[in-house]
């Protein structure tokens, strides 16, 4: 008995040690938040925000929104009210030709009553190469409209089109880009193999920055641009002047299959020029002041509206700051007086930057 008893206990099961868990590993290369996916060399971010906004005014505004009344079929003035949520991911990686870059968007918005959903940015770049789902250079370069909720003082060119674009940076103050554009919409989409062209260049020093845009609608075989002056007064106060200028002879030529009726995807204001002043502050509590002015063409006197490209361009803005932003806006306009009001909360995941996070312009 003896005997089997010491058998047994030489028997004794041995239990293997555990394979070491694999963690993720930071990945500081590209800035904060990223981190390698496990087993490749490639970085990595994920991030997003939720917003809700609600906002009543004139509709022309692109705050306002109109509704039929349910028992007399008349027109009433009602809020506009929308929830979004925005995806993005960001992924980076050197290889033997540079880093390599993506970068995504989607929109989920749910909005006076219905779902929508929108992919803003899909696009690859490779050094200053970019190709894909973008937004035009004619508003990315330039800076948009800067740092205000009713950004449309000089309306922006067309945003969603596919992409072929180069962007280089001297790194003496002077940075270019020059891009090839699909354009997008009835009006703006091209409808031959030439591309629509778009070329800019920018200045930046400590006082400030000067940036032009040159836009060609191979379309309608019409030019647009538009130049920005900003100016950092002080610490706390930065103004920009921005000026457009369109041609449109064939834009609202009437015996064109598709006549653009005088905006085409660069040159979306009445008339041939466009201008703005803003006086921006980096406080995120803030009331703007916004005045807008229209210079246009006998043949045009008539008061226009601005037709609105999207449903709405806070999304434009990025947030200095994490955690819960509240911004309000009151803006005054020239033509049919307009006093709109618009109050927005945002909740971000992270820190970003004045375009979209990863852009380079």
């Amino acid at each position: 008995m003896g005997a089997v008893t010491g058998a047994r206990a030489a028997d004794a099961v041995t239990v293997a040690e555990p394979e070491p868990a694999e963690y993720v590993k930071i990945c500081d290369v590209y800035g904060a938040g990223y981190f390698y996916i496990p087993g490749t060399e490639t970085c990595l971010r994920i991030g997003g925000y939720v917003r809700w906004d609600a906002s009543a005014g004139e509709e022309g505004s692109y705050n306002g929104r109109r509704a039929v009344d349910h028992e007399d079929g008349s027109i009433n003035d009602t809020w506009h009210k929308k929830a979004r949520f925005t995806l993005r991911t960001w992924t980076g990686q050197e290889t033997e030709l540079g880093t390599l870059k993506t970068y995504t968007d989607t929109r989920f918005n749910y909005s006076d009553g219905s779902n929508s959903s929108s992919l803003n940015f899909a696009w690859i770049q490779l050094g200053g190469l970019r190709v894909g789902k973008d937004e035009s250079a004619f508003d990315t370069f330039i800076g948009y409209a800067g740092n205000v909720i009713n950004d449309t003082l000089v309306p922006y060119g067309g945003f969603d089109t596919n992409v072929v674009q180069y962007y280089f940076d001297a790194g003496n103050g002077f940075s270019a880009v020059v891009s090839l554009e699909e354009g997008s919409g009835t009006v703006g989409t091209i409808d031959s193999s030439v591309p629509h062209v778009v070329g800019g260049v920018k200045y930046t020093e400590g006082w400030g920055a000067i940036t032009g845009v040159v836009a060609y609608d191979s379309n309608y075989e019409e030019v647009a641009g538009k130049v920005r002056l900003d100016v950092n007064a002080t610490e706390a106060l930065a103004l920009f002047i921005m000026a457009g200028y369109g041609t449109d002879d064939n834009l609202n030529d009437p015996t064109y299959a598709i006549p653009a009726g005088d905006r085409g995807f660069y040159k979306q204001w009445g008339g041939n020029w466009a201008c703005g002043v803003v006086p921006p502050t980096p406080s995120t509590r803030r009331l703007h002041s916004t005045c807008k002015c229209r210079m246009m063409k006998p043949k045009s006197l008539a008061l226009r509206r601005t037709s609105p490209t999207r449903s709405s361009r806070v999304s434009r803005l990025r947030p200095k700051l994490t955690g819960l932003i509240t911004t309000t806006t009151a803006t005054v306009t020239t033509g049919p007086a307009s006093l709109l009001a618009r109050a927005t909360l945002s909740a971000v995941s992270s820190a970003s930057s004045a375009r979209s996070e990863g852009s380079k312009h």
